[in-house]
């Protein structure tokens, strides 16, 4: 028979028999790592997510920016008689399809412009790359020209 001291004689519930394979048993009190970041309730962590989110999802500073669609802008030939009302029409075709640089702006006038309007800004025409904005230029020529003294 065994005696009281011998504890390999004394079955053990399942699972607390050995602690030699563990790292650190449990009744062995660790000092505290200084390396690790600090704990963090459960309410403030981000929650994780395997799979990309939707932009309509995203956080405002994270959704995708859009891009320029000039191939998109249709305008009508220049109207002469109301220049004003045809740069606020184009306008609005480039800020509803992204286009903001100048130079794209410039080229998408360029063919809705008549032969006499040509006439009047062939400086601009022929020389584009000499002007930091051709697109202010252009516009300013041809307000000057087309659009009457009141």
């Amino acid at each position: 028979m065994a005696e009281h001291g011998d504890a390999a004689q004394v079955p053990l519930p399942p699972g607390d028999d050995d602690f030699e394979n563990e790292a650190h048993p449990p009744h062995v009190q660790q000092a505290p790592n200084l390396a690790a970041p600090p704990f963090i309730p459960q309410q403030q962590q981000q929650p994780y997510y395997h799979w990309p989110l939707p932009p309509f999802m995203l956080p405002p500073q994270h959704a995708a920016q859009p891009h320029p669609q000039p191939h998109k802008v249709k305008l009508p030939t220049f109207w002469s008689h109301k220049p004003r009302a045809w740069f606020t029409h184009a306008e609005a075709a480039f800020d509803t399809y992204y286009v903001t640089d100048s130079r794209q702006c410039f080229n998408l006038i360029l063919p809705c412009l008549s032969e006499d309007a040509l006439d009047g800004v062939s400086a601009l025409v022929e020389l584009p790359h000499m002007v930091q904005h051709p697109y202010l230029a252009l516009k300013d020529r041809l307000l000057e020209i087309y659009q009457p003294d009141p």
